[in-house]
């Protein structure tokens, strides 16, 4: 794993403003000062509730939302201050493969012409003989035979159509890929080989890994080290293995017990998770203090007031909460 940082997030903010009646409209905080440090060659997590904030954070790394307030440097160059020379190299450097491979695939395009797009656009091949060449060479690196070229989305499987989405972003030689829940939707039987390719990818190519999910099995699988965020903040942030074994906030103790495995404690979460899942309510009704203090079993009156800070608790593991877990 590299150690120089490629990715420095510092007190990122992202407001959205929503209707709230005829002729008005309040802001939402999805995203509330966000700060992480991503190393070259490093997979990091980030894990939550659906509505928590973890894809803006992606699409905020990938310039598809620009953010409220704070930072996202990239090589030590802020990202949103870039010409636009600067950033058309960006999104050669960082790519992203979306959760839903169906949606995010031109069905008007053959696979040739999707895997092939980013090479004219980004003059990387100077003819139609090595763009064809290079094609084939991506669909093999990520388990596709080139016999697959003249076929179009919708005649592939889940599988396979997540696999050429994969190609397209490898195809401009990006440091960096943001996977927005890469494995959700396809069935459990093809999640680990997906999983397993892009591990290799990551091993072969030396990338750098922003994931999404919000399954934590899902994390612990692929991921070195795990933020977990709730209602657009950080809980928590660990090594994988750190953040399992030695779980120090509340909220993250709750996501462990979602995780098939513990049935009782699973079916309880589940529950939980559902009475909060709406997006609306995630953000239109923030309490003050902790933001985790109307869930949590723990939460004194301090937790309703002082909004806790990310502290460090141990070796590289950091922790926002007044009365955190024992190990």
């Amino acid at each position: 794993m590299g150690t120089d940082v490629i990715l420095d997030i510092s007190e990122l903010g992202v407001d959205f403003s929503t209707p709230t009646g005829l002729f008005r409209r309040s802001r939402i905080s999805a995203v509330d000062k966000v700060s992480i440090k991503i190393n070259r060659g490093e997979s990091v997590g980030f894990v939550g509730e659906s509505g928590s904030g973890k894809t803006t954070i992606a699409r905020c790394i990938v310039k598809l939302i620009e953010p409220t307030s704070g930072h996202i440097l990239f090589n030590g160059q802020d990202i949103f201050e870039q010409n636009s020379a600067e950033n058309k190299e960006y999104r050669k450097h960082v790519q992203m493969v979306f959760q839903d491979p169906y949606e995010s695939l031109n069905p008007r395009s053959n696979i040739s012409q999707i895997v092939e797009e980013p090479l004219i656009v980004h003059h990387i091949s100077p003819d139609k003989e090595s763009r064809r060449e290079r094609v084939y060479e991506l669909l093999s690196l990520v388990g596709l035979e080139k016999e697959l070229v003249k076929r179009y989305p919708h005649e592939l499987s889940g599988g396979q159509r997540q696999r050429v989405s994969i190609a397209r972003a490898l195809a401009v030689n990006p440091d960096v890929l943001v996977a927005d829940e890469p494995v959700s939707m396809l069935d459990v039987s093809i999640r680990v080989g997906i999983l397993n390719l892009l591990k290799e990818l990551k091993k072969t190519l030396n990338l750098t890994f922003v994931f999404i999910t919000h399954d934590l099995g899902v994390a612990r699988y692929f991921c070195d080290r795990v933020a977990v965020i709730y209602r657009g903040q950080i809980m928590e942030v660990a090594g994988t293995e750190a953040l399992i074994s030695e779980t120090r906030n509340p909220y993250t103790k709750l996501l462990l017990d979602s995780v098939p495995g513990n049935r009782e404690a699973g079916e309880a979460s589940a529950k939980d998770e559902a009475e909060w899942a709406d997006g609306k309510r995630q953000f239109s009704d923030i309490p003050s203090g902790c933001r985790f203090n109307p869930r949590c079993p723990n939460a004194k009156e301090q937790c309703t007031k002082v909004p806790p800070p990310l502290e460090a608790l141990g070796e590289n593991h950091y922790v926002a909460c007044h009365y955190p877990l024992r190990p």
